[in-house]
């Protein structure tokens, strides 16, 4: 589209500043107050009025006026003059100053580019919805310049900004609707507007979805895609209920269904983190989509006993997840369910919130369960562990080993009297931590142990606290899905404060330092290093600070992604830091120096630390 054209035709193709007041209209319509040619009482003034705008004669419409205004009445040689006054030429002018500059040697493009930028900045500032929708509603086909408009990609951008700034309005939620129609709903995912058509929806949430499958599931939470999904869907409650039965049919009917089983869970956290609407609502969603299929299956003669059984297990569900913990009464209802001859489905125990309900009550040293229905906990939670179908004997085996598995590790996890024992104690259990729902249980205790302010890490307890170290690098080495959870835990145990003298403060450090390192061995690396990052910068002693650099160096080796070499050059570019840095000069000048002489990874540094990464080249 070339610049001169645009500004030659500016009124019919894109929305000006006219359309922003109450005198012209930017759609191909009658006016903002409609005139038409078989009014019998005409009051010729408001018509004489339009004709003396300025710039009337270049209206789209303005061939309609003079024939509503002759036909009226009006005498021709009065229109012609008014046409003639009024006009200014604007557009002629912005015409000829253009072809002025691409004389003098401006470029067409950047031109144009600056005309746009212009037409957006004044439609930002002048847009009235009510004025827009009051002459869009008068329009019979669609507007030339929206069709234009939609047909460029910067236009389609500014409409999906102005979508999300009035999501109320008629004319941008039709031209939502009419980018979807003319093959862009690609680009909508993340336009909130989009989820009020459910057409568009429809079209946007396959579009999003085939967009995720791409995506490696470690990387889901940092992906833009996911959080555009999240927030499209979760626009409303008829947009969440959709996308939930959309994504409860990929469940059951696609091969591999784990990761639509992730993406649904996900949307109800991200629901009711939103807020906008009762949590129990939208726990009873969840519930009813197992329940729904669970009954339809049942039409032989016992279903009726069947059904008073999932409503008793869904309700006591519905009770615990509501409250955000367990209680005896309601154990002791799913515990019936499933020990009677005809369980309904163990998939209703399947979801992470429940789990985690178990793991907080059972492995908390300070919630005492009685040891009647701790047996109850401990058989309901191992069953969900163990089976992940209805044919439980199958998994009777598995379902033992995690019984006993439970049995043992809660036995210690629960005693606090015993701490000069605690390592022949954790003996007892360390068998069964390839087992994943122990290994979540020991998570928990020690996130719990180390926040409990009567757990103080002094030298009495450091064997302590180097064997609760020790577990969780075992955890990350048995179990590499819950590598982020040990990443967490041992940050949260960094963090936590102690009152300690600073050289046994750095001491402790130092072990919990340990586990950061044994992560990036194992290979979980940009996480970790990210982790690192913050600590550092959070004025971490010097002498520790120089100790992780140092074995940062010692245990990595080229070929460095992009991404880790920005982390590592902030940590040696951390202001407080970069003096005693310089102390291990030496031992950083290899890898300095692999960055000063690549090209690839010397693009992407600023220059204010590749200053910095001169001077340790620099230093003696």
């Amino acid at each position: 589209m070339s610049t001169t054209m645009m500004m030659s035709d500016i009124d019919e193709q894109v929305p000006t500043d006219h359309t922003l007041h109450e005198s012209s209209s930017p759609t191909p319509t009658t006016t903002s107050t409609p005139i038409t040619t078989t009014t019998t009482t005409v009051d010729l003034k408001l018509y004489e009025n339009k004709l003396s705008e300025y710039d009337s004669i270049m209206h789209p419409n303005v061939i309609q006026l003079l024939s509503s205004y002759i036909s009226s009445g009006g005498d021709p040689s009065v229109a012609i003059t008014k046409l003639i006054n009024g006009y200014k030429g604007y557009a002629q002018m912005s015409n000829l100053i253009l072809s002025w500059m691409t004389m003098i040697g401006f470029d067409k493009q950047e031109l144009n580019d600056i005309i746009v930028q212009f037409l957006k900045s004044e439609i930002r500032e002048h847009f009235d919805a009510k004025k827009a929708d009051a002459i869009f509603v008068l329009t019979n086909n669609v507007p030339q310049w929206l069709d234009f408009m939609i047909s460029h990609s910067d236009w389609r951008s500014f409409i999906y900004e102005m979508s999300e700034k009035y999501p109320h309005c008629v004319l941008l939620s039709f031209a939502i609707q009419r980018i979807s129609e003319l093959g862009h709903h690609s680009e909508i995912t993340s336009v909130t507007s989009a989820s009020s058509s459910f057409r568009v929806f429809h079209r946007v949430l396959g579009d999003a979805l085939d967009n995720l499958i791409t995506v490696n599931e470690d990387m889901l939470d940092h992906s833009s895609a996911f959080h555009d999904f999240k927030k499209v869907c979760c626009f409303s409650e008829h947009t969440y209920i959709h996308a939930q039965c959309y994504l409860q049919t990929l469940i059951k009917n696609v091969e591999n269904g784990a990761l639509f089983k992730r993406l649904s869970e996900e949307l109800e956290a991200h629901l009711i983190r939103e807020g906008k609407t009762t949590e129990t609502s939208i726990r009873k969603i969840c519930l009813l989509f197992s329940e729904y299929d669970y009954r339809l299956a049942e039409v032989h003669q016992q279903s009726n006993q069947r059904r008073s059984q999932m409503s008793d297990v869904a309700t006591a569900l519905l009770s615990m997840l509501t409250a955000h913990a367990t209680n005896p009464a309601d154990i002791s209802k799913i515990h019936k369910c499933y020990t009677s001859p005809n369980p309904p489905p163990v998939s209703f125990l399947h979801h992470p919130d429940i789990f985690q309900l178990f793991i907080n009550d059972l492995f908390d040293p300070s919630k005492k369960i009685p040891l009647a229905h701790q047996i109850k906990y401990i058989h309901v939670l191992a069953l969900a562990a163990s089976t992940s179908d209805n044919d439980i004997t199958r998994q009777q085996q598995r379902m033992n080993e995690i019984t006993q598995g439970l049995q043992a590790t809660i036995q210690v996890c629960t005693n606090k009297n015993s701490p000069l024992n605690l390592t022949k104690s954790v003996s007892a259990f360390r068998k069964y931590m390839g087992i994943n729902i122990v290994a979540l249980g020991v998570l928990h205790w020690i996130t719990v142990v180390f926040a409990d302010s009567e757990h103080s890490v002094s030298v009495y307890t450091m064997n302590n606290t180097k064997m609760y170290m020790a577990l969780l690098k075992e955890i990350a080495y048995l179990h590499v899905p819950l590598r982020p959870n040990v990443l967490d835990v041992v940050h949260k145990c960094f963090e936590m404060k102690n009152d300690l003298d600073a050289l046994h403060a750095v001491e402790i450090k130092r072990v919990y330092v340990e586990v950061f390192m044994y992560l990036l061995q194992l290979g979980y690396v940009i996480p970790t290093m990210q982790t690192l990052n913050r600590i550092v910068k959070d004025q971490l002693d010097l002498a520790l600070i120089r100790s992780i650099v140092s074995q940062l160096i010692e245990m990595t080796e080229e070929p460095y992604s992009e991404q880790f070499v920005d982390i590592f050059v902030d940590i040696l570019c951390t202001n407080h830091a970069v003096d005693s840095l310089k102390k291990i000069s030496s031992t950083l000048r290899p890898f300095v120096q692999h960055l000063l002489h690549s090209s690839v990874h010397k693009a992407h540094l600023l220059p204010p630390n590749l200053k910095i990464l001169s001077e340790y080249m620099q230093s003696q």
